[in-house]
């Protein structure tokens, strides 16, 4: 950041940093499980220096620690062995025992004997300990007598990245300066831009100190009555400063590698390898270039855990910048040989390496951050024959095959249910009796199974009476239904005579005729959207798409053949709830996206249907095409979209040139359109998520954003769907929900519920924003923790600065959008028009027309409307804004008239004459306002950052002169429906 020499407490940002400015240092950082840190030349992988971390205590302790009852693993061992204490055989064929991985992650595994069972199993958890320790305290369901409580400690330290010497550590608990022994400082290793003349002299180094922060855990797990804690879990780990997250994520959004070398650590000899990317075998083309050589191998004294890069920034950047070194998982040798190694086995299949620290604590590195876990040596006690081990601990050691995350019990943060449910084993008795509750689990477990035997029934039916290729759907056509509303559908004239049905019969509106001649009356040109919404009124109570029984054939006559443009490949692009597949297929020779869902559902799926129909007359929200119903299965046919705007933040690579298409601010724009399409239509979406906005190329190579997934939409207009909801559950998704969802808001008036409003998608609306500027952050931070601080209104908008010049403007909207009162929240139309989504030209314009406005007011007496204006001046322009202006703009101003350097007023005064007299400014000071309007506008804004927002504000409070012509064209959305 610049500081401005006239005043210092203005903070001027910088310019931009691009990937061209970065440079990869030739160290590397290296943590090991001994809690030790490290320093390797990237190049030969020689130790460069080493030092224990810094505690509390100022001794080095391991990454992890695990103790039960006060005992390590290895202690509990030894008391087993030599004394017959029971306390380890009890904890393994009881609640198991917790064990912790020292990687950047806290992944949780547990480690138990199951009743009846000889061998241990490894089960990984579906959380990590930094999730519960962020939830804690915690206690479970009553007949669970575990206890959850923790504690977390933090703290900063300043390391010489050349010479492996500590200048201060800045803890939370206690503070100090520690220093630390170093290897001899290999002047080789050193960048020639960051070294000296020789290369030892820390002050003669040009940055060296980089920061690094470390968080410890620590986990007590009680059991009520019993005064000691049962299990403690303590978690040491080391992270890059967290203000240099966006310019580290330069290298992550570029689709170029910030380095040719991959770094893997072996958990077995405890060894750094470094392969060459460039030499690596890609599986999916024919050749005969042998795997990737190890260009190194660095012997560690104790298992390596994390690598970190060391990134020099810019000279404005005051420190050299740390970098986690990714896992290449799709390096394309990785895969294969890891299917050498595993012979049959799936690449996929989670495997992972138990290990000892130095304290006699077990850890584990699972192979989703270490692939050569799926290396390691079976371990022994997972042989069924006896084996003679070298140590007591030995055999323990060795690779696991891990069961896939344990989920059941842990129901969704902020419901009714316990927030974290740790399932535990059974204990063995020597008498075995049924539970309640077990009963319960197996007849819930029964009926499950009963209905995936159903379903695959019905799609084993399905097979047999439909045929699938590539290129059509061949359907029992005398049971099919279609509806279509394309200008393009061919128009099938009605029989001359209709047989009468009783006016109390309901009429669906997408059913055949019990006469089998009869063909359904297609609509012509698509309606407009008032016609749609008072068609999709009427659907909605009526009876569900089809009758549950074929239309009966009269004997003797065959059933016209109803022709369909509906054809299916057997491409699935993805899969819902529910039971819905999601097909490729063409519908009249373009391409759709085919949901297929069963025929249980299709009462639900009509209201989904409907609402397309009515609202998909927009370009920002899904095209509804067409639905075609079979004996068991619903087929709807809806617009194709390549990726969604999760898939763009997310897997940014993947998705490449999309993802370099993306525009948040644009995007943010669509969406807001789309939305508030809906909301004139009185659909609340309810689900407003990253993975149900999609995205999709226009003619002219633009990206055009759609929502879709109308699935838990409702009308708030009294015409109300009579289908029941899919699930007892608030709407919505876990993490974008509005906390009147999580609290129990209805969307009727008459249920004695505190009716839900248009607000709640205002609510995901802000969230995804912030998701989009942030490139994939979340305004209530990480997912386990987002209801909870939804419902507690625990809001973080600071990563928004790294966002661009319009952090202010963007801040004050997403803070209205995720207003914890939902009348708080601005409308879809209020979002639509705010000055966020203004270019730079509208904006000086904007600023220059307040200016000519206000010039026309008295001043003395002030009136009113200058009284608004000048509010709070000081803390919008400071106690004199010429303070902030450079010599140059001083002496061309002062060339004219004198202002008062304390007036927002007077400020507007010169932005408006500066914009009048451009061309007559001295050439140097017009390079400095160029280009216009856009560097003319970011000159001032730098300067003074609310003076935008505070104008416009102002304007707001004064209606009448907002309605002013002059105004009108500022105060209304572009996209007015």
């Amino acid at each position: 950041m610049d500081v401005d020499a006239h005043l210092p407490y203005a903070v001027l940002p910088s310019v931009p940093i691009s990937i061209q400015d970065l440079e990869l240092s030739n160290v590397l950082l290296v943590t090991t499980v001994d809690g030790r840190l490290h320093g390797l030349d990237r190049t030969s992988g020689s130790l460069l220096w080493s030092f224990p971390s810094i505690s509390d205590t100022s001794v080095h302790a391991p990454l992890v620690t695990s103790k039960y009852d006060h005992r390590s693993m290895e202690q509990l061992a030894k008391d087993a062995r030599d004394h017959g204490d029971p306390t380890l055989v009890r904890a393994l064929q009881e609640d198991g025992i917790y064990i912790v991985e020292p990687s950047s992650g806290g992944d949780m595994y547990i480690l138990r004997v199951p009743p009846g069972a000889t061998i241990p199993t490894l089960e990984k958890l579906p959380f990590t300990l930094p999730d519960l320790v962020s939830i804690s305290p915690f206690t479970l369901h009553a007949e669970d007598p575990r206890i959850f409580v923790a504690e977390k400690h933090t703290s900063l330290m300043e390391l010489n990245v050349f010479t492996g010497t500590v200048r201060a550590v800045y803890s939370s608990s206690d503070t100090g300066l520690h220093h630390a022994t170093s290897h001899a400082l290999d002047p080789r290793t050193v960048s020639r831009s960051h070294s000296d003349t020789d290369g030892t002299a820390d002050d003669a180094i040009e940055s060296p100190w980089v920061l690094i922060g470390r968080t410890d855990y620590t986990l007590y797990i009680h059991v009520r009555h019993v005064p000691h804690a049962v299990q403690t879990l303590q978690y040491q780990v080391f992270s890059p400063n967290i203000a240099d997250r966006d310019v580290m994520s330069l290298w992550h959004q570029s689709a170029q590698p910030a380095d040719k070398r991959a770094f893997l650590s072996s958990p077995e000899n405890a060894t750094v390898l470094c392969y060459d990317l460039r030499l690596a075998r890609n599986p999916h083309r024919h050749t005969t270039q042998p795997l990737p050589p190890v260009l190194w191998t660095s012997q560690m004294d104790s298992l390596p855990v994390d690598i970190y890069d060391v990134v020099f920034a810019p000279s404005d950047v005051e420190a050299p910048l740390l970098r986690p070194v990714p896992v290449p998982h799709n390096a394309g040798f990785l895969s294969r040989i890891i299917l050498q190694h595993q012979g049959a086995s799936s690449a996929d299949e989670l495997s992972a390496f138990l290990g000892l620290a130095p304290d006699g604590s077990l850890f584990a590195l699972g192979s989703t951050r270490y692939p050569l876990a799926g290396f390691a040596e079976r371990a022994a006690v997972l042989n069924p024959e006896p084996h003679h081990a070298s140590s007591l601990m030995a055999p323990w050691i060795g690779g696991y095959r891990v069961r896939p995350p344990l989920r059941q019990g842990i129901p969704l943060l902020g419901a009714s249910q316990p927030v974290l449910q740790l399932e535990a084993p059974p204990s063995i008795t020597t008498e075995w009796r049924p539970s309640k509750r077990l009963v319960a689990q197996l007849v819930g477990l029964l009926a499950f199974a009963l209905m995936v035997l159903r379903g695959a029934y019905l799609i084993w039916r399905e097979s047999r009476l439909q045929c699938f290729d590539t290129s059509n759907l061949c359907f029992d056509e005398d049971k099919v239904v279609q509806d279509t509303s394309l200008e393009s559908a061919p128009s099938t004239p009605m029989p001359e005579h209709t047989p009468e049905r009783p006016e109390s019969e309901p009429r669906a509106s997408n059913d055949l005729e019990a006469d089998p001649k009869r063909r359904r009356r297609r609509r012509g040109k698509r309606a407009g959207a008032a016609v749609s919404a008072r068609q999709a009124r009427r659907e909605e109570s009526l009876e569900p798409i089809a009758p549950e029984s074929p239309p009966a054939v009269n004997e003797g006559e065959s059933p016209e053949p109803l022709p369909t443009s509906l054809q299916i490949s057997d491409e699935i692009l993805g899969y819902g709830s529910s039971g819905t597949v999601v097909f490729r297929g063409t519908f009249q020779g373009r391409a759709v996206a085919v949901k297929r869902l069963l025929r249980d559902f299709v009462h639900l799926a009509s209201k989904e249907v409907s609402l397309l129909q009515s609202a998909d007359n927009h370009p920002n929200v899904i095209r509804y095409y067409c639905q075609e119903l079979t004996p068991n299965f619903l087929y709807i046919a809806l617009e194709e979209c390549p990726a969604s705007l999760a898939d763009l933040i997310e897997r940014p690579l993947d998705y490449a040139s999309l993802a370099a298409l993306l525009e948040p601010r644009q995007a943010f724009k669509q969406i807001t359109a789309g939305l508030q399409h809906l909301h004139s239509l009185s659909i609340v979406h309810r689900d407003i998520k990253p993975g149900n906005i999609l995205v999709t190329l226009t003619p002219q190579n633009k990206l055009r954003v759609l929502l879709s997934d109308l699935g838990l939409s409702k009308r708030i207009d009294g015409l109300t769907f009579s289908a029941q909801s899919q699930s007892a559950q608030a709407g919505g998704t876990m993490g974008w929900r509005a906390p009147e969802l999580l609290q129990g808001f209805s969307l009727h008036a008459d249920d004695g519920k505190e009716r839900l409003t248009r607000a709640v998608d205002i609510f995901s609306l802000g969230c995804v924003a912030f998701y989009m500027l942030t490139r994939g952050g979340h305004p209530f931070g990480e997912l386990y923790e987002r209801e909870i601080r939804i419902l507690q209104n625990q809001v973080d908008t600071s990563a928004l600065s790294a966002s661009g010049d319009d952090t202010v403007e963007a801040e004050a909207l997403i803070k209205q959008m995720i207003a914890p009162i939902p009348s708080d929240r601005p409308s879809a139309s209020d979002v639509a028009r705010h000055p966020f989504f203004w270019n730079a030209a509208k904006r000086v314009a904007f600023l220059q027309d307040v200016s000519d406005r206000f010039e026309t007011l008295e001043r003395t007496p002030p009136s009113f409307a200058l009284e608004l204006l000048e509010q709070n001046a000081e803390s919008i322009v400071g106690p004199d804004w010429r303070r902030r202006f450079d010599k140059n703009f001083l002496d061309d101003l002062g060339k004219f008239r004198t202002y008062n350097s304390a007036s927002v007023q007077d400020l507007l005064r010169v932005i408006r004459n500066k914009k009048h007299h451009f061309q007559d400014m001295p050439i140097i000071l017009k390079k400095q306002l160029s280009p216009m309007p856009e560097g003319f506008l970011l000159y001032f804004t730098r300067r003074f950052p609310t003076l935008f927002l505070h104008v416009y504000g102002v304007l707001e409070q004064l209606p009448q002169m907002r309605t002013e012509p002059t105004f009108t064209m500022y105060y209304e959305s572009e996209d007015t429906p």
